[in-house]
């Protein structure tokens, strides 16, 4: 009995929390930067590098409990894209295409990605609503009015999906992402 209790205290303590992030990008991106980096406040610190070879960049490292951080691929000295990504153990997957991140591969990741793609969703209605509504002329202000009532209403719908994936994930660091998600936009 105590051989098989050394053997299950050696087997916990071998096991690491490593991970394995591998971010696919279109290859016009090889030669770019990409970086891992985590923000507390208006503080940022880049916690790993590597350079784009063959549209991918794959990440290697440890987390004792998992937290959310950024990627950044810097192309040219200029940031060209962002995502969140909840660093922990697994295989983390990231696919960048059409300026869209799609996150997966972990239980928090595949859970942030739901989120996301609420984000996505409205952010897209946002993008389309303020291309018309510049697009309108100073005397068409029954349309610009039409434009901002709609708008007003998809935000209110957005805030109320998202305090529910809040509420649903209170538990989980996805959930805790969507929360400063709200925090930073009412700030």
């Amino acid at each position: 009995l105590k051989l098989l209790i050394f053997a299950a205290l050696i087997f916990c303590s071998c096991q690491k929390n490593e991970y394995t992030l591998t971010v696919n990008v279109p290859n016009e991106y090889n030669g770019s930067m990409m970086y891992i980096a985590q923000q507390i406040g208006r503080d940022i610190t880049f916690i790993d590098s590597i350079s784009v070879t063959d549209g991918t960049c794959v990440f290697l490292g440890e987390k004792e409990i998992a937290d959310y951080y950024s990627i950044i691929l810097v192309k040219d000295k200029k940031r060209t894209f962002v995502a969140p990504v909840v660093l922990e153990k697994g295989d983390i997957n990231v696919v960048y295409i059409n300026n869209i991140a799609t996150i997966s591969g972990t239980k928090n990741n595949d859970i942030l990605q739901k989120y996301l793609e609420i984000e996505q969703h409205y952010n897209s209605i946002f993008e389309e609503l303020l291309t018309t509504y510049f697009k309108t002329g100073d005397s068409e202000i029954e349309k610009r009015h039409m434009i901002e009532t709609q708008y007003d209403i998809l935000e209110k719908e957005l805030n109320t999906k998202t305090l529910a994936f809040i509420n649903d994930n209170s538990n989980n660091i996805a959930g805790a992402y969507a929360f400063v998600q709200i925090y930073r936009s009412l700030s």
